[in-house]
C-alpha cells in the first residue's frame, strides 16, 4: 500500500536557476516516486538472474535488461516532444482507452507466464 505522499508525487517544472543540490534532491524524489512502479520488476529480474546464471552471464542479461528498459523511454521522450505527434497519439489513446488497457493486461500476464516458465526450466 502506497502512502498518500508517494501516490500523489508530481514533478515540478524545471527552472534554469535551480541549483545542483536542488536538482539532486528533485532526482531523489522522482526516484522515490518511481520505485514502486519500476523497482519490483527490476528486483525480480535480478533475483531470477542470481538463481539461474553465473555472474558474467547475469551481468550481460542485466545490461540487456537496462537497455531494453531505457531505450523505449528515450524513444518515447523523443517522439512525444513533437507537439503534432503528441496530439495525434493523445487522440488515438482517448479513442481506444479500453482496448489499450486490455492489451496491456494481456501482455503482463504473458510476461509473467514466460518468467515463471524460465524459472522452472
Amino acid at each position: 500500500v502506497l502512502s498518500p505522499f508517494l501516490s500523489k508525487c508530481r514533478i515540478p517544472r524545471w527552472d534554469p536557476k535551480i541549483s545542483i543540490i536542488s536538482a539532486m534532491i528533485l532526482g531523489f524524489l522522482v526516484g522515490l516516486c518511481e520505485f514502486p512502479c519500476s523497482g519490483g520488476i527490476y528486483l525480480a529480474t535480478v533475483a531470477l538472474l542470481s538463481i539461474k546464471q553465473t555472474f558474467f552471464q547475469g551481468l550481460i542479461y542485466l545490461l540487456l535488461y537496462n537497455l531494453m528498459f531505457v531505450l523505449p523511454l528515450i524513444l518515447i521522450f523523443a517522439t512525444m516532444g513533437n507537439k503534432k505527434i503528441f496530439n495525434w497519439f493523445e487522440a488515438i489513446q482517448d479513442k481506444n482507452f479500453g482496448k489499450i488497457k486490455l492489451i496491456m493486461g494481456i501482455a503482463m500476464i504473458i510476461s509473467a507466464i514466460i518468467l515463471f516458465a524460465w524459472l522452472i526450466k
